[in-house]
């Protein structure tokens, strides 16, 4: 039921996959930036996002973590689900709050760097049977026209398929720990979301090592534990 609601009401009714081509491109976004503006507190942030923005703000050896840009006030840590996670900062201006990236004329200025959220949107992801499919969320974005380009291009990720197996391995250990936090009392919910934090955000990451190696190695340990 609920995959159907999703999608009769929000999407165009397909699921696709990275190969498919979708109605993605409008024109590069010139002229319009209501996605940095209307949504920067939505956008959590996972661990292959604050990598990615630590090298984006020149962080570099041991400044790999969410530290940094937690003390920069360049992301903030919010309670989604249940679980305390990072996300984008916003800034308030005169008629309207917007990402604490997106600059004067409407541009990010770390936009080879920005979060998966950032560059799947108005894409979304659904999960099922051990995997996913994306979806065309049409109704988020305010360009009606709009060209078509394959989601893979369309997301700018290098070596995408690991990216889309990380993104698997870290949706799994959300849902687990958010289904083991039911039956915890607070002082043991804040415990495990430390826990969270430290293993996959704070401990810094090696710059000069594949990320993906890296994030295998702590989920490992996570399961060890």
């Amino acid at each position: 039921m609920k995959r159907a609601i999703l999608l009769d009401d929000i999407s165009d009714g397909r699921l696709y996959k990275s190969g498919n081509t979708v109605n993605l491109d409008a024109d590069g976004c010139s002229g319009c930036s209501y996605c940095c503006r209307e949504m920067t507190d939505t956008i959590i942030l996972d661990p292959w996002d604050i990598y990615m923005l630590s090298l984006g703000v020149g962080n570099t050896g041991n400044d790999i973590s969410l530290a940094p840009l937690l003390a920069k006030g360049f992301v903030s840590l919010s309670v989604f689900e249940g679980l305390t996670l990072p996300r984008l900062s916003a800034k308030t201006g005169a008629d309207f709050s917007s990402c604490v990236f997106l600059d004067e004329t409407g541009r990010c200025r770390v936009h080879a760097y920005r979060p998966g959220f950032c560059r799947l949107f108005p894409l979304g992801r659904i999960y099922e049977d051990e995997g996913f499919h994306y979806f065309l969320q049409s109704r988020e974005c305010r360009k009606e026209e709009r060209k078509g380009v394959r989601i893979d291009k369309w997301l700018g990720i290098d070596n995408l398929e690991k990216y889309e197996d990380f993104i698997l391995k870290w949706h799994e250990i959300q849902e687990n720990i958010k289904e083991y936090l039911k039956g915890c009392d607070d002082e043991n919910a804040g415990k495990i979301n430390m826990m969270l934090l430290k293993l996959f955000y704070l401990a810094p990451y090696d710059a000069g090592r594949d990320f993906y190696l890296q994030f295998e190695e702590r989920r490992k340990r996570l399961l060890n534990d």
